[in-house]
């Protein structure tokens, strides 16, 4: 685990190395962090081939993930 710290309009990005992913990855706020300090986590693939046969182009797949309280 590790703290990182963000101040209003900041972002982090986090890379999974060679083919890896981060599926499973939980990210959680710090209670310094209080109640006021709202963040978005936003997941996806630079270059996904969809479907995975159609491998000659790709497209970026991203999107904002909802919090595991509102599943």
């Amino acid at each position: 685990p590790f703290v990182v710290t963000l101040d209003e309009g900041e972002c982090y990005q986090v890379l999974a190395s060679g083919n890896s992913d981060l599926t499973g990855t939980l990210v959680t706020s710090t209670p310094q962090s209080g109640n006021c300090r709202p963040f978005s986590v936003f997941s996806g693939a630079s270059c996904a081939n969809v479907p995975a046969s159609c491998a000659s182009a790709c497209d970026h797949l991203f999107e904002q993930n909802i919090p595991v309280s509102q599943w």
